[in-house]
């Protein structure tokens, strides 16, 4: 039987961080939650469960103080999730710096402040497992994804440099990559859109309009990601990537074939240099 674990997880109050508080709560593993506009009710009765207010843009200084309270409660952390986050569907050009600034803010900047709050209770204890929820896009990103895709392809090289220095103190670090899901980031509170002010990019147009329609009818199940998710947390050696969902298994793997191809193509020239 594996011990119980305390949890710490970002946008837990609905989608994927929900069904995640859920699944390992299920396990009797122990949940702190955090949310934007958290207030106390009925969802946190749940035995085990402690829900928190946190904005991940907020200061430093605040993260700290929030991950500083959370550990005194049982003297260690052992699974700290990014999951909270935005996307942002545009083409590029029409994309402001705001929007691509607001977007950091969210998907990257939190999550290493973040990490950057529990980094020395994890090296005091010598263990842990850090786990950053990323896309398919963070991988392999489509048309109109690309202020979103770039926030998760930043937080998935600072994963595994992340992993390539905290090794020493055990601490485990893994990538998730999921595809589509029904959950609530195809809504309006998740997902926000520019539109164009005409159709220069038909591939971009495309995207966002598939993306309006195929809300709440994706085909992957959060419960049951949820329960991977939960699987490799307590494994020993858990992986860097964990790829979720049948359609982001096979759009990784077509980019990852193109890579090769185009590496093996252009291998003369690359290694003349």
């Amino acid at each position: 039987m594996s011990k119980q674990q305390v949890w710490f997880i970002t946008g837990a109050s609905r989608g994927f961080g929900k069904a995640l508080a859920e699944e390992a709560l299920s396990r009797g593993d122990i949940v702190f939650g955090t949310g934007r506009n958290a207030l106390k009710s009925d969802d946190d009765t749940f035995k085990g469960f402690t829900m928190l207010q946190l904005d991940v843009c907020a200061s430093q200084e605040e993260i700290n103080k929030v991950a500083q309270e959370v550990i005194k409660v049982h003297g260690r952390i052992d699974v700290v999730v990014n999951n909270a986050g935005y996307g942002l569907l545009s083409a590029i050009e029409f994309a402001s710096e705001k929007d691509f600034r607001d977007q950091f803010d969210t998907n990257f900047f939190g999550p290493w402040k973040v990490i950057k709050a529990f980094l020395p209770s994890l090296r005091e204890q010598k263990s842990g497992h850090i786990i950053n929820i990323s896309s398919v896009a963070g991988m392999a990103p489509g048309a109109g994804s690309g202020i979103y895709a770039s926030s998760k392809f930043a937080l998935e090289g600072l994963s595994e440099s992340l992993l390539a220095e905290v090794a020493q103190y055990n601490i485990k670090v893994t990538i998730v990559e999921p595809g589509s899901f029904r959950t609530e980031f195809l809504g309006k509170d998740s997902l926000k859109k520019n539109d164009e002010p005409d159709n220069t990019y038909e591939a971009a147009n495309k995207t966002i309009k598939y993306l309006e329609e195929v809300e709440g009818k994706q085909k992957g199940d959060p419960r049951k990601g949820s329960k991977v998710i939960v699987d490799v947390a307590k494994e020993t050696n858990p992986p860097l990537r964990l790829v979720l969902g049948p359609d982001a298994f096979s759009r990784i793997n077509t980019k990852l074939d193109k890579y090769r191809g185009e590496m093996q193509k252009y291998e003369q020239a690359t290694c003349s240099t």
